[in-house]
């Protein structure tokens, strides 16, 4: 018991200090000093909006998703009024609302369109509950979320080994731990105390990346890897993301009562 303890401190600790930071010192700034400063997510998050398919109509839906595509590259090259017919956007939500009502979730975006920021704000708004931080408040958009407290679980596919031998979730899970560098005395205990978090509900599994696995066939295997743990874990919320081209590419919808927005 105090071990479990001590690794689920230890895991809040960890992931809150990776995932409420962002660092600026990648990007092309004229103002060096600037860009060499980190973040806090509640600094810079700006709240995104989705727009969810007809249950159902996954195929309708990505089409209607690369209308818009279309169309806004059509705007940007002066090619096409900002006034034309927009889609879709008077159903956009919060996704705090989306996941009040679905529990298992696909969200499509071009790059640089929020997602994986996206990803990172849920996680930061979890650990910020789950550690009673008064500075939960000043995250943006956090009204919209569920009292429910969830542990979360960001794995980043782009993370995730080429050529190891990673059957199930469960490898998946011990691959995360590495990867944010929980000590390896504790990961045992953890990986008890996030299977049963999943297993009760209590766990938020966000799978961030879908076409950062290189090998097609490889991705579709994942995906189903990923149906098969929905389907035995039905009470977990769980999001996964990709980029819109390489979701259709693949020829694959997640089903399993995933929906996509």
């Amino acid at each position: 018991e105090e071990r479990l303890t001590e690794a689920l401190t230890k895991y809040r600790e960890v992931a809150l200090a990776q995932y409420d930071i962002i660092d600026l010192a990648g990007l092309p700034e004229d103002d060096r000093h600037i860009a060499m400063r980190s973040f806090v997510m509640r600094q810079l998050y700006i709240p995104l909006r989705i727009d969810v398919e007809t249950k159902g109509e996954s195929d309708a839906f990505l089409s209607k998703m690369e209308d818009l595509r279309e169309q806004a590259r059509l705007q940007a090259a002066g090619r096409e009024h900002a006034d034309s017919q927009s889609i879709g956007n008077e159903d956009r939500q919060p996704i705090g609302d989306l996941l009040k009502k679905v529990r298992h979730l696909v969200i499509l975006g071009d790059p640089g369109s929020g997602k994986t920021t996206l990803m990172r704000w849920l996680a930061t708004a979890c650990l910020l509950r789950l550690n009673d931080d008064v500075e939960l408040n000043e995250l943006p958009d956090v009204a919209t979320l569920s009292d429910i407290s969830q542990m979360p679980i960001l794995v980043r596919c782009r993370d995730l080994p080429r050529d190891a031998d990673i059957t199930g979730m469960e490898d998946i899970l011990g691959h995360f731990l590495s990867v944010i560098e929980i000590p390896g005395e504790l990961r045992p205990p953890l990986l008890v105390a996030l299977r049963q978090r999943l297993e009760s509900g209590n766990a938020l599994l966000m799978i961030d990346g879908l076409d950062e696995i290189q090998d097609p066939q490889e991705r579709i295997r994942f995906c189903r890897r990923l149906e098969n743990f929905s389907a035995l874990f039905e009470n977990a919320t769980i999001i996964a993301t990709s980029r819109i081209v390489g979701y259709r590419e693949m020829h694959f919808r997640l089903g399993q009562g995933f929906q996509h927005g």
